[in-house]
C-alpha cells in the first residue's frame, strides 16, 4: 500500500496517481493549484542507507540534480520535507515530461526511422554533454529512461530518472546496481567503475536499440537469478562477436561506423564523450575521422548542440550561391496512409474519389476533361487531427511531400518571404507530382486590407499567383487552419483551394477506433474501448493520444500492463479540449463558410462542371 492516496492533498499539491515503489522511495504524479502536473518522489528515510545522504542531510541525488538546468534533462523544481500521518518524509518535485518512453515504442514493435533516431540522439546528447560538463554522470541510460514527445514533425527527447546521478570519477558506486540493465552497461562498469564514457556507451546502445529493436549483442543467455559473475561472463562472451548490423538496409554506413566506435569494447578506442559523439553525428561526412579533442566546456549557454541549431528550416536566407532560398526538401511520404486514420470514413472516401483518383490517373482525367485539383483546405477545432490527416493523405498518395509551417517562410530580407514562396513552388515543380502541406496557413495568407496585415500583401499576392492552377504543374497544396475566416478570400476561389473540408471533433465511434489504434501493439489487459469512447465526449484526437501515452508511461514505470482503470484515471485527470460553446461556434462557422461557397458556386464536382461549361 502506498504512503499517499489518490486525490489526497499534499502540501500545496494534490496527489493524482501513484506510479511505483522503489527500494527506498515512492513516485507519484501530482498537480498544483493551477492543474499543472509534476513528478513527486517521496523518500522513505527509514529504509535508506546512510551513504545515500550528503553532509547536509539531503539525498545526494537531490544535491546533484539541483546543478542541472537543461531542456533535455528532467528539471528539479523543489525539495522539502512533509509530515504524513506523523512521519517526516523528504521529497523532491521535478517537472512533468509528457510523451512516451523509448522502451514503450520499442515494445510496440513500431520501428524508428533513421531520421527520427538521429533527431532524438541530438537532443539527448546535448543534455548529456551539459551533464558531463558539470562533472556529473547519469549511470543508468536505457530506453526506459528517455521520454520522447512529437509535436507536428519535430521530436523532443528528455533524459529522466536521475536516481543514479553521481559525480565522476566513481570507482565504487554509492547507489544500488541491481536494477541496472546489463545489456546497456559499459564493460568497464563491471570491474573498474563508472565514468562519463560509460554513459556514452549506454546511450550508443540505446541508439542501436532504436534502430534494430534490441540492445547490441542482446540474446537470451541471461537468466533470472544469474549471479553477478554469471552476468559478467555471459556478457563478455556475447560481446566477443562483431557487432551485427543485419536486419535493416536503410541504416547509412556513416551511422554504422559511429555506432561501432561508440560501442567499442575497449574504452580507450571508444568515442568517449557525449560532445564528441554529438559532433560526429552532426557531421556524418567526418565519421571516419578521429574525433577532435573536446573543448573545456560544451558549446552554448546550455551545453551541447540543441536541435534548434541543427534541424528544421532556418532563416539562413541564402543558399550556397548567395540566392534567397526556402530551406525545404521534398521526400516521398512513407507510412500507413489512411489506414492509420481512425474514423473519418466519409472524408477519406470523398478524397479518394475527388482528388487522389484524378491525381493518380492523369490520362483518364484528360480523356474525361476532369479538372485537376489544386488544393485542399482542412479546417476545424484544434486538436482534431487536421495536420495528421494531411500527412496521411500525402502517404496515401505516394507522392513527394513537404511539410511547412508559415514561420518557415519568414525572412529578415526585404521581400525575402516572397522569394522563398516562389522557390518553394519551384522545388515542388522539380519534384512533381508533389504535395505541399502548410500548417496554420491563416498566418501565411491573412486577409489583405485587414488591420496589421499591410506588410504581408506582397507575400499573399505571390502565394496566390503561384497556387493559381498549380495542379497543372503537378503540385497539390494542403492548408490547415483553425480559423478559415482569417484567410484571404481570394485563396478560396476556383483554381486554388478547390476543396474545403471540415474536420470535426471525433464522434463516439471514431473515439473507439482511436483508442483501438493507440493501444495497438502496446502491452495491455483486455480493455473495453467502447466504454472509454463513451467516457470521452468532447475529447479530441490529441487528448486521446495524450491519455494513452500518459497511461502507457505510468504502466511502463510500474512495469505492468496497461489496464482499463489506469486509462480511466488518466481520462479523469485530463480536461477535454472542447466544450459545447466551442463546438457551437464551429458549427456556425461551418454554415457561414458553406453559405459563402454556395454563393460563389464552387467546390468539388460542381467546380468541374463549371469549368466545362466555361469552355
Amino acid at each position: 500500500m502506498s504512503i499517499l492516496r489518490e486525490n489526497q492533498p499534499f502540501e500545496s499539491y494534490n496527489v493524482q496517481t501513484f506510479i511505483k515503489k522503489g527500494m527506498y522511495d515512492e513516485t507519484y504524479f501530482i498537480t498544483d493549484s493551477e492543474g499543472k502536473r509534476h513528478f513527486l518522489k517521496l523518500f522513505i528515510t527509514a529504509e535508506m542507507p546512510k551513504d545515500i545522504f550528503g553532509d547536509d542531510g539531503m539525498p545526494k541525488e537531490v544535491q546533484l540534480m539541483k546543478r542541472l538546468d537543461h531542456p533535455n534533462l528532467i528539471r528539479f523544481e523543489k525539495y522539502d520535507t512533509a509530515n504524513v500521518d506523523g512521519t517526516a518524509y523528504p521529497y523532491v518535485i521535478t517537472e512533468f515530461v509528457p510523451g512516451e518512453l523509448v522502451e514503450t515504442r520499442l515494445m510496440s514493435g513500431s520501428p524508428f526511422s533513421v531520421e527520427e533516431v538521429v533527431e532524438i540522439a541530438m537532443h539527448v546528447l546535448g543534455g548529456l554533454a551539459f551533464m558531463h560538463s558539470k562533472k556529473l554522470m547519469h549511470c543508468d541510460i536505457t530506453p526506459r529512461n528517455i521520454i520522447i514527445n512529437k509535436e507536428g514533425e519535430e521530436y523532443n527527447a528528455t533524459l529522466i530518472d536521475l536516481g543514479h546521478l553521481s559525480e565522476y570519477p566513481l570507482s565504487k558506486p554509492d547507489f544500488l546496481i541491481t536494477d541496472l540493465e546489463p545489456w546497456y552497461r559499459a564493460p568497464e562498469t563491471f570491474w573498474e567503475g563508472f565514468g562519463p564514457e560509460a554513459d556514452v556507451f549506454s546511450f550508443a546502445a540505446v541508439i542501436y536499440a532504436m534502430l534494430y529493436g534490441k540492445a547490441p549483442w542482446e540474446d537470451d543467455s541471461l537468466k533470472e537469478g544469474d549471479s553477478d559473475k554469471d552476468v559478467r561472463t555471459k556478457l563478455y562472451n556475447a560481446r566477443k562477436a562483431a557487432l551485427s548490423f543485419d536486419g535493416r538496409d536503410d541504416v547509412p554506413d556513416w551511422l554504422k561506423k559511429v555506432l561501432a566506435k561508440a560501442l567499442h569494447i575497449k574504452k580507450e578506442k571508444r568515442i568517449d564523450s557525449a560532445e564528441r559523439l554529438l559532433n560526429t553525428m552532426a557531421t556524418p561526412d567526418k565519421a571516419d575521422e578521429e574525433p577532435q579533442r573536446p573543448r573545456e566546456e560544451p558549446s552554448g549557454p546550455e551545453g551541447g548542440q540543441n536541435k534548434g541549431d541543427s534541424e528544421g528550416p532556418k532563416d539562413s536566407g541564402r543558399d550556397e550561391r548567395g540566392q534567397i532560398s526556402a530551406n525545404i526538401e521534398f521526400k516521398v511520404a512513407i507510412g500507413g496512409g489512411f489506414a492509420d486514420v481512425a474514423g473519418m470514413e466519409e472524408l477519406k472516401l470523398r478524397l479518394q474519389q475527388r482528388v487522389l483518383f484524378v491525381l493518380k490517373n492523369k490520362k483518364k482525367a484528360e480523356a474525361y476533361k476532369l479538372a485537376i485539383p489544386n488544393g485542399m483546405l482542412l479546417y476545424g477545432p484544434p486538436g482534431c487531427g487536421k495536420t495528421y490527416f494531411a500527412q496521411k493523405f500525402a502517404e496515401e498518395s505516394g507522392f513527394k511531400f513537404c511539410f511547412v509551417k508559415s514561420s518557415d517562410l519568414g525572412s529578415v530580407f526585404i521581400h525575402g518571404s516572397q522569394t522563398m514562396i516562389a522557390d518553394m513552388f519551384k522545388k515542388a515543380e522539380q519534384n512533381q507530382p508533389a504535395i505541399i502541406c502548410i500548417d496554420e496557413i491563416d498566418a501565411l495568407l491573412p486577409r489583405r486590407g485587414a488591420i496589421g496585415t499591410e506588410h504581408t500583401s506582397s507575400e499573399v499576392n505571390e502565394f496566390l499567383s503561384q497556387m493559381n492552377e498549380c495542379g497543372k504543374r503537378g503540385i497539390f497544396v494542403i492548408g490547415t487552419t483553425n480559423r478559415p475566416s482569417l484567410i484571404d478570400t481570394a485563396a478560396l476561389r476556383k483554381g486554388r483551394f478547390d476543396i474545403i473540408e471540415y474536420v470535426p471533433a471525433p464522434d463516439e465511434r471514431t473515439r473507439k477506433l482511436m483508442f483501438d489504434l493507440y493501444l495497438k501493439d502496446r502491452p495491455c489487459t483486455e480493455i473495453d474501448t467502447q466504454a472509454l469512447s463513451v467516457a470521452t465526449e468532447h475529447y479530441v484526437a490529441s487528448d486521446i493520444a495524450y491519455i494513452i501515452n500518459d497511461a502507457a508511461l505510468i504502466s511502463a514505470l510500474r512495469d505492468e500492463a496497461i489496464t482499463y482503470d489506469t486509462i480511466l484515471k488518466c481520462i479523469h485527470n485530463t480536461t477535454p479540449s472542447l466544450n459545447d460553446k466551442v463546438l457551437n461556434e464551429y458549427s456556425h462557422m461551418k454554415d457561414e463558410l458553406a453559405g459563402s461557397i454556395a454563393k460563389g458556386g464552387r467546390v468539388g464536382f460542381q467546380a468541374i462542371l463549371d469549368n466545362d461549361a466555361a469552355r
